[in-house]
């Protein structure tokens, strides 16, 4: 549905709800109250509306959770709603309206909250609500509680607003928000400070609810850095979204009124405001609150339209990433590896460490063309080892696992030789696999491999597939590649400088898969890495330019140096340095792209289907 005509559809709140915001419109009316808020669905037999408890996992220690799930088989797009601090207002009514009206509703309890374990943050708040996302997101839980995972919603009331708005802001992904008198961290903590003398005695006693924490522990954390807590500077990461807000007459009016006046200002046609006289609970505005919620949801996603998810099984070609990671032993991202997806093919790119285990992990999230003996045809970018070392595995369990057919492999000079020597060093495995007592003797050539070295241009072709080879730069013979099937068009640079050769492989193309390096982050290191990256890798700020000349509708960035806490080597720490001195967060990453490039890009993780 096209934004005018949700914002048309919200009107009639607007008019009976914020006279006071709109005096000149016409006396209140009564707002059009949908049926899933006070009547109940026709039951299904079949897949009927239920509920589960699942408890989440987030950072280590487990959150308790419950999910409504609605009726019917689904998919179904689900609402992520995060509650207040302390919660003592948890909004599970309008759990159960949305649940009605077809959505799921995943309700979780930060940690240090109503039982979880762990302890009480703002910073943890954060964390915990991206690891219900990625909850929602695994492919596992997804099938089990029928979510459809392309169209998770942010919803978050008080303190829970301001975690769905900053978290909605920095992962793209997200489709949109509602935030009901979301409370401005730091700017709203500041000012009760300084004026009212009761503020200390009630965060006291809503911290004494919380384990682990303590008002002065609080406001030194949102003191600490005034930017990340002021929802203002959400704004340009929001405005291409659809966002609802809230207001009711309480202490949040100004700051709720002043971000939706921010939005449309930068340009977001997709905002609705609505303003109820009532409390910070909505106390005596229950229906009317819930009427707005559930009839904004159904106005960005209509329930009878196709969502996402469903597109995406009539889509024919899919970017699967398999390893997004770097020459960094993070355990969360395995070693560069692609997968281009065409009906019931897989086309690999690269080879990094883990690469066997997350085509598997693909292949039981529905992906069954990335099972490892399905993989018959790779292209290499370079021959860097965390671009390689997951060679041999590709080689031998694809064959263990089913592969009949030799391995058909393209890259650079020295592939042949990289494949002679794999082959001989694993000559005794390979011989005693097929022997006349070998386990594999009924499939003799399936660890065989034709290694093609390649040079720019037209390097292979199929009935689904053309794939073109272009030179980049890097510290050896590179190459990234441009694929051209059925209905899309995909390029992967590989590691590169920034070269007018990507953008005119791109040049419109369908989805940009590309590497970036942190500027923030660069910063830190030795000057030997900063020199090394200049010459042979690309920043941040040089892919926003980049992509803003190549304009691909999906732009997804890769290969990311970062060192999570704890694994960063030494050497490499500034003197002094914390754990996390040198890890690029998912918001430095968002906050380099989004201020230099206003278009369509996701951070892309491991598993991740576009």
């Amino acid at each position: 549905m096209k934004p005018i005509l949700w914002c048309g559809l919200l009107l009639s709140f607007v008019v009976s709800l914020t006279d006071t915001i709109y005096p000149q419109q016409q006396p209140p009316q009564t707002p059009t109250v949908p049926a899933a808020v006070i009547s109940d669905p026709t039951p299904d037999p079949t897949y009927p509306a239920t509920m589960a408890w699942p408890d989440i996992v987030s950072h280590g220690a487990k959150m308790y959770s419950v999910i409504y799930i609605a009726s019917g088989a689904g998919p179904h797009p689900t609402v992520l709603m995060l509650h207040g601090f302390p919660g003592n207002e948890k909004d599970l009514d309008l759990a159960h309206s949305i649940r009605r009206a077809g959505w799921n509703v995943l309700v979780p309890f930060y940690r240090g909250a109503w039982g979880s374990g762990g302890t009480f943050s703002f910073t943890h708040a954060l964390e915990d609500a991206r690891a219900s996302i990625d909850f929602l997101r695994d492919p596992d839980n997804a099938r089990k509680f029928r979510i459809d995972s392309s169209r998770i919603v942010l919803l978050g009331h008080s303190m829970g607003g301001f975690v769905a708005a900053y978290v909605t802001a920095h992962d793209p992904q997200v489709l949109a928000v509602a935030v009901i008198t979301p409370g401005n961290l730091g700017p709203s903590s500041a000012r009760r400070r300084a004026s009212d003398p009761q503020f200390w005695e009630q965060w006291r006693d809503n911290s004494s609810r919380l384990v682990g924490t303590t008002p002065q522990q609080l406001m030194q954390e949102v003191d600490s850095d005034p930017a990340k807590w002021n929802y203002m500077n959400c704004v340009p990461l929001l405005k291409n979204r659809p966002v609802i807000v809230l207001e009711a007459d309480d202490q949040n009016t100004s700051d709720n009124q002043e971000l939706a006046k921010r939005l449309r200002e930068a340009g977001d046609a997709q905002v609705a405001e609505l303003h109820m006289h009532t409390d910070h609970s909505f106390s005596d505005h229950r229906i009317a609150m819930q009427a707005a919620v559930v009839n904004w949801l159904d106005a960005i996603t209509p329930l009878g339209a196709v969502s996402q998810g469903l597109k995406a099984s009539t889509t024919r070609t899919r970017v699967l990433l398999l390893g997004t990671g770097t020459p960094v032993p993070d355990p969360d991202r395995s070693g560069p590896a692609t997968a281009i997806v065409v009906d019931d093919r897989a086309y690999l790119i690269d080879f990094g460490p883990g690469v066997v285990r997350r085509a598997e992990a693909a292949a039981l999230g529905g992906v069954t063309a990335a099972e490892p003996g399905n993989l018959k045809v790779a292209f290499v970018t370079h021959l860097h080892s965390d671009h390689t070392a997951g060679y041999s595995d590709l080689i031998l369990t694809g064959w263990t696992s089913g592969r009949t057919v030799p391995l058909e492999v393209y890259g650079p000079s020295g592939l042949q030789s990289m494949t002679e020597h794999i082959l001989q060093a694993y000559r005794a495995d390979i011989e005693t696999r097929t022997n006349p007592d070998g386990n594999q003797r009924r499939f003799p050539d399936g660890w065989k491999v034709n290694a093609h070295e390649i040079k720019p241009g037209v390097i292979y072709k199929d009935e689904k597939v053309t794939v073109t080879a272009f030179a980049t730069k890097h510290a050896m013979e590179s190459y990234g590649y441009r694929f051209d099937t059925p209905d899309r068009s995909i390029v992967i640079s590989g590691d590169t400088n920034p070269l007018d050769e990507t953008i005119k492989a791109c040049n419109g193309c369908d989805v940009l898969v590309h590497e970036a390096q942190p500027v923030e982050l660069l910063a830190k290191m030795p000057e030997s890495v900063q020199a090394f990256v200049a010459k042979y890798h690309t920043t941040t700020e040089q892919l926003a330019e980049l992509a803003g000349k190549a304009r691909p509708k999906l732009l997804v960035i890769y290969h990311t140096v970062s060192f999570p806490p704890g694994i960063a080597p030494p050497r490499l720490l500034p003197p002094k340095a914390g754990a996390d001195a040198l890890y690029a967060s998912p918001e430095m990453l968002q906050k380099e792209i989004a201020s230099r490039y206003s278009g369509k890009f996701v951070i892309g993780k491991d598993l991740d289907v576009y």
